[in-house]
């Protein structure tokens, strides 16, 4: 692992893998250190981070950016993600980590909460409820649970103004969960490499290698059975000639039968 004159955090999946018994040094020195790869440039990613800080209120470095496009490639306990590189699409999943940016939005929601009509029993309303209960237990807020409130579309309306194509090079959906404090941010990703630790003793799963992958992992069909999560195989097409693309003999890409040359007559 080294530093890059941008200040990007350069490891591998196999180096980020090895240190997973280290978790308080992958966090503070890698995870929520440095410029994130989203950001070609760490001037950029002040100009970013600077925007939204005078946008909704908090200091420049209470934001954080979490998931592949801070370290570079995914580490979701799922074999078809786990590992894959960022793409030019990759999502900006930012932390917002301010006590009474947290507060205000925990005074606002449970008081929406508790009014009448707004404890619901079933649906895609009950399943936000549950899930904000459980996260709270983190002191965070994630997006995909917020409630239709005011303070919410305010919120979204801020992330929508941040210069992200000029910053990152790229057009990319930004989202943001709200965490209380930094002890908070710091349970969420102890969590999250639990889970993956977990992941990574299911057979056949994959292994961090020295680069980030490219394509779907698929597990073999008698591993399919221990997976913690299975992938789904859904139908891929050439760009090329619009033919059927098929699975190649190493099981982490798909190649088109009629455009690319069989492995032994690659360059």
């Amino acid at each position: 692992m080294h530093i890059d004159n941008q200040g990007h955090v350069v490891i591998t999946p196999r180096e980020f893998q090895a240190a997973l018994d280290r978790p308080a040094w992958l966090i503070n020195d890698v995870w929520l250190a440095r410029t994130p790869w989203a950001f070609p440039t760490y001037d950029g990613y002040c100009e970013f981070m600077a925007f939204l800080a005078d946008r909704l209120n908090v200091h420049p470095r209470n934001i954080l950016v979490r998931g592949s496009t801070k370290i570079g490639f995914s580490i979701s306990p799922k074999a078809d993600k786990v590992w894959m590189a960022m793409r030019p699409d990759s999502d900006l999943d930012l932390a917002i980590v301010d006590t009474d940016y947290y507060h205000y939005f925990d005074r606002e929601i449970r008081s929406y909460e508790r009014k009448p009509g707004n404890t619901p029993l079933r649906g895609e309303a009950a399943r936000k409820a549950f899930g904000r209960k459980k996260s709270r237990s983190f002191y965070t807020y994630r997006y995909h649970q917020f409630p239709d409130i005011a303070c919410v579309a305010e919120h979204n309306s801020c992330l929508s103004e941040a210069p992200v194509e000029k910053c990152c090079d790229a057009l990319r959906s930004i989202s943001a969960f709200i965490y209380r404090d930094w002890w908070s941010v710091y349970s969420r990703c102890e969590y999250d490499l639990k889970d993956l630790r977990k992941a990574l003793t299911t057979p056949g799963f994959p292994m961090g290698t020295d680069v980030p992958r490219t394509a779907p992992f698929l597990l073999s069909a008698k591993d399919e059975i221990h997976a913690t999560e299975r992938a789904e195989v859904t139908e891929r097409k050439c760009d090329r000639c619009g033919g059927d693309l098929q699975l190649a003999s190493d099981r982490q890409r798909y190649l088109c039968p009629r455009c690319d040359p069989a492995p032994e007559e690659a360059p």
